[in-house]
């Protein structure tokens, strides 16, 4: 996906340059999400349906080499790109698909995510508490795909953020193709804190080149788990309702598996408010 560059804005922040990752298709989606979600679910399919096959195989051919597709399933809980994702990938490898999403989700994202096959069920609540009822449906023929991780669901989120990485190789790569350096701020948007994990990861590797950069989190004002958990030292929730219009980042409380490298690598944690997203988006 590009990189573009925006010199108004860097004019107007007084910096000398502002670069920013296009998402808005993404493998034909519009949002990175599909990154996570399709590395998650390939990792996840092989290991509990497949552990015999070896190679590098497409979702096209994974599917193929499944016996009983019809009875095979993907769970997952969103609120709105990682299911849709998830969605996706199903239907590349011919499997069923359950979304749990949170009631008040927009109609739109809800359509976007049964216009992939997907059948999509709202639990009464949170995000959060779709994460919980995502949880009970896993069995030998379901597999949950999530973005975040509780007690003894680590492994797939694990493999969500290794997805997201590739889009900081291909950052790497758009700059070094430019001439240009290194950033000196990364601004990593959040809701659990998988994503921004994956760049903290990037930036922070022993093995990254110096200068590093700072990093700075990214959150909606009324969905701050991870500011009011670097604030507390632990993990700690932003109590619901989470009404902004930031959807994807409507999260209460942070990623187990993930907290740990955003609080050891982070250097700045921001609350914003809607009126900036709307902003930034124009």
């Amino acid at each position: 996906t590009p990189l573009y560059e925006l010199p108004r804005v860097a004019e107007r922040l007084g910096v000398a340059r502002v670069l920013l990752k296009d998402e808005s298709s993404r493998l034909g989606l519009p949002a990175f999400k599909m990154l996570g979600a399709s590395w998650a679910v390939a990792y996840a399919v092989r290991r509990q349906w497949l552990p015999e096959v070896e190679g590098v195989l497409s979702p096209a051919q994974l599917g193929e080499a499944l016996r009983d597709r019809e009875s095979k399933r993907l769970v997952a809980a969103t609120d709105g790109n990682h299911g849709r994702g998830v969605a996706r990938m199903a239907k590349l490898l011919g499997v069923s698909c359950l979304i749990l999403v949170p009631e008040g989700l927009a109609a739109s994202r809800i359509e976007a995510i049964e216009s992939e096959g997907a059948e999509v069920r709202i639990v009464p609540g949170s995000y959060d508490d779709a994460i919980r009822r995502s949880a009970a449906e896993a069995d030998e023929n379901s597999i949950v795909v999530s973005d975040t991780s509780w007690d003894g669901y680590r492994d797939i989120p694990r493999q969500v953020t290794n997805g997201y990485s590739t889009m900081f190789s291909e950052v790497d790569d758009a700059l070094r193709e430019a001439g240009l350096d290194r950033p000196t701020v990364v601004a990593l948007q959040a809701g659990v804190g998988s994503f921004a994990a994956a760049g903290l990861q990037h930036y922070r590797a022993q093995n990254a080149p110096a200068p590093r950069p700072r990093t700075a989190i990214v959150e909606p004002l009324t969905a701050d788990c991870l500011f009011r958990s670097a604030q507390a030292g632990e993990l700690t929730e932003a109590p619901p309702p989470h009404p902004s219009t930031m959807a994807g980042l409507n999260c209460g409380l942070p990623s187990q598996l993930t907290w740990p490298t955003v609080q050891r690598a982070a250097d700045v944690f921001i609350g914003i408010d809607d009126d900036a997203a709307y902003e930034a988006m124009r």
